[in-house]
């Protein structure tokens, strides 16, 4: 981004179009990092869960048994 800011000044943009690409660089950056941030919350929390799920059964039983709700 710094090399690119620097490319916006030594071209001959208006001042005010060359403040929007830099304001609409800036901001998909925030959108990127807000996005990424929202992955890892998902994946760590889908994580947790999943190390503290215990298993219903702890002895093997007949498959029709369990499809029929019986113990």
């Amino acid at each position: 981004m710094h090399f690119q800011f620097k490319d916006f000044t030594r071209q001959s943009l208006p001042p005010f179009v060359r403040y929007q690409l830099e304001a609409t660089m800036l901001q998909v950056g925030f959108y990127a990092v807000d996005l990424l941030a929202v992955v890892m919350t998902i994946l760590t929390s889908v994580d947790t869960l999943s190390g503290e799920m215990v298993p219903a059964r702890s002895k093997p039983s007949l498959q029709s048994r369990s499809l029929a709700g019986r113990s």
